[in-house]
């Protein structure tokens, strides 16, 4: 495994344990990158900058793998490369992959995919 694979898989695994259907960084039903009480999504929790996250969160629309988000990342963020980001945000972001007690069996499911597709096993 290479040493970006190593560190796409911890941080997969780190989010796998942070995250349940109850802590997950939402607002008004839509996931946000920073909420007010300061909690953060699976891509906001790793930039320190709240300000920038108030600015993803002010866009209409603002995935992480377009490039008015991406490329505004810390370098330090972007090394996880666009595409695992990607997926990461939208485990986060489904409903659906998270119970009270973290992963939901749906969840399961899609962290096998993501670990299948970067070769993380």
């Amino acid at each position: 495994m290479t040493e970006l694979q190593q560190k796409q898989l911890a941080l997969l695994e780190d989010t796998i344990k942070f995250f349940n259907s109850e802590n997950r960084a939402e607002y008004n039903g839509k996931c946000t990158y920073h909420t007010e009480d300061g909690r953060g999504c699976a891509i906001g929790r790793l930039i320190p900058d709240k300000e920038l996250c108030k600015k993803f969160d002010a866009l209409e629309d603002s995935p992480v793998y377009e490039e008015r988000v991406f490329s505004n990342l810390p370098d330090n963020v972007k090394e996880y490369g666009k595409f695992f980001l990607s997926e990461l945000q939208k485990l986060h972001d489904h409903t659906e992959c998270w119970s009270i007690n973290g992963l939901s069996s749906i969840g399961e499911v899609k962290v096998q995919k993501i670990k299948h597709a970067f070769d993380l096993n």
